[in-house]
């Protein structure tokens, strides 16, 4: 009898008789063992568009939204293929990894963009599905996926937001000052090439920067850099057509 040596990923196997507990997850695990993703909602020109945010190391996740019928998911740090997604039999439902993974602190970039005529509610996104569960990797760990609205006023995003993101005609970058100074706004397109750059004084509280089509010249994913009092912030948003 010989020897077998064969190089492989990964292996995935089917249920064929309906026996098999997917996941192997019966549901029980406390908040200790949850993660949260966090959702921000703008609504434009009759569509609904979800950021999420996350603050994880992330090996990869997989969720599903119950009760809708047309959906479409767009990248933001995570890479999101037609591949990954699929809405079916009114389920939206996505799965992504990465073998190398990917690491988001306290909120500041969207993971990822969901797309939908329809209004989402939190019943929705927490929705159980037995066949794909909500549920997030990280390293040698599986935690319970939760959908949260994000708190606008957490320290830690009210800096800077995008309303509405995705958008096509104009759009607001608002943020916060703790005080006084100089802010200077910088717009690079997906090659790299700056195509806007804005500075002003402003005063502490509570700011809009407006940008339009027009001062952008193309479509597609832009990466903003917001500089306040010398402390940088990057994100993401989405310019449509």
């Amino acid at each position: 009898q010989s020897n077998m040596w064969i190089d492989f990923t990964g292996i995935k196997t089917g249920d064929v008789n309906g026996s098999v507990e997917l996941n192997n997850f019966d549901g029980s695990q406390t908040d200790q063992n949850q993660v949260n993703f966090n959702i921000v909602e703008s609504y434009e020109n009759g569509n609904y568009t979800y950021a999420i945010y996350g603050d994880s190391d992330i090996q990869g996740f997989q969720f599903t939204i119950d009760e809708l019928s047309d959906a479409e998911v767009l990248s933001g740090h995570c890479t999101i293929t037609a591949n990954h997604f699929t809405v079916k039999n009114e389920k939206l439902r996505l799965s992504w990894s990465s073998t190398n993974g990917t690491s988001i602190r306290s909120n500041e970039e969207v993971l990822f963009y969901i797309k939908t005529s329809s209004k989402v509610t939190m019943e929705q996104f927490n929705s159980t599905d037995n066949n794909l569960r909500n549920e997030l990797y990280s390293k040698d760990q599986k935690l319970v996926l939760r959908f949260k609205h994000m708190d606008q006023t957490e320290e830690q995003i009210s800096f800077s937001t995008v309303s509405p993101n995705p958008w096509s005609e104009e759009a607001l970058i608002k943020f916060a000052l703790e005080q006084d100074g100089q802010v200077e706004l910088l717009v690079f397109n997906s090659t790299g090439q700056r195509v806007l750059s804005k500075t002003t004084s402003l005063t502490k509280g509570n700011h809009d920067w407006r940008i339009s089509a027009e001062e952008l010249h193309g479509y597609g994913v832009y990466l903003y850099q917001l500089t306040i009092n010398g402390r940088v912030y990057k994100d993401q948003f989405i310019h449509l057509k």
